[in-house]
């Protein structure tokens, strides 16, 4: 499953690009920001699952059922519990699958997404270490790096 980063802070237009370009058919939000994505699901016809945390308008969650489009509107902790009484077997992604599609406003036109693979994440959180480890090799020896 790939990630897809899409801020409010994009607007309305910045978030639909996001979402259609990903061909988006599931989003994780907050309650506070549904109807943002009420009023975009018109340009996104991919997305049939809207997961949410927090306490949602019940006038909302049926404007999402009035849309006409297949949907599900469910709120987190039915998804934990749905998710527990229906496991499945663990598949590890691979070191070149995507794990991150982070979209970030561009200073001409839509935003941009910057494609992240699961090496990539694992490389970055794994630099810190590495300069740990540099920095122990060097230390008490004839060689620095000032």
């Amino acid at each position: 499953m790939t990630i897809v980063t899409a801020y409010a802070a994009l607007g309305q237009d910045g978030l639909s690009h996001s979402l259609a370009e990903t061909n988006t058919s599931a989003i994780f939000t907050s309650a506070s920001l549904l109807k943002n994505i009420a009023n975009i699901l018109p340009q996104l016809p991919n997305v049939h699952n809207i997961i949410y945390v927090g306490n949602a308008d019940d006038e909302l969650l049926r404007a999402f059922t009035e849309t006409g489009q297949p949907i599900k509107v469910i709120p987190y902790k039915d998804l934990i519990e749905l998710g527990s009484s229906n496991l499945i077997d663990h598949t590890p992604p691979r070191p070149m699958d995507v794990a991150c599609i982070m979209y970030t406003s561009g200073t001409t036109g839509p935003p941009k997404g910057v494609i992240l693979s699961h090496q990539n994440i694992i490389a970055s959180g794994n630099y810190p270490l590495l300069l740990i480890f540099l920095r122990s090799l060097t230390k008490g020896s004839s060689f620095r790096s000032e």
